[in-house]
């Protein structure tokens, strides 16, 4: 108690009489000054509480804020990877078309010659009757 009648002092002696409730606190009784004082403390408690329940909501919003980054992170790299396999799939495709390309010419190759020879041969056995 004796602090808190230096610092009030100290008050005074630098800005005058403190007034409380239009009051100089001076004039005010014991009883007025501890009623006072609970208001006060009420007052304390309270903007303790609403601190209190900021501070929670800044950090549930700063956790809430650092998840949902790391989440968009690896959707990121999750598309980047399906990109990735979708180029691969489609290197993939064009290079069996290439191949099933090389296969049809080289069918058409082979049943021209064979068509061919069958001609040759029929126009032989053609001659030969």
């Amino acid at each position: 108690a004796p602090k808190k009648k230096g610092g009030k002092k100290k008050k005074k002696a630098s800005k005058g009489p403190t007034i409380i409730d239009g009051r100089p606190a001076s004039e005010m009784t014991k009883e007025e000054l501890e009623e006072h004082l609970g208001r006060i403390r009420e007052e304390l408690d309270r903007e303790r509480e609403e601190r209190n329940y900021f501070q929670l909501e800044r950090d549930r919003i700063s956790t809430f804020w650092e998840i949902t980054k790391r989440q968009l992170d690896e959707k990121k790299a999750e598309l980047r990877n399906k990109d990735r396999e979708l180029e691969d799939a489609e290197e993939q495709h064009q290079a069996e078309i290439k191949v099933y390309k090389q296969k049809v010419k080289h069918l058409l190759y082979e049943q021209q010659n064979n068509i061919a020879e069958l001609k040759a041969e029929t126009l032989a056995e053609l001659k030969v009757a």
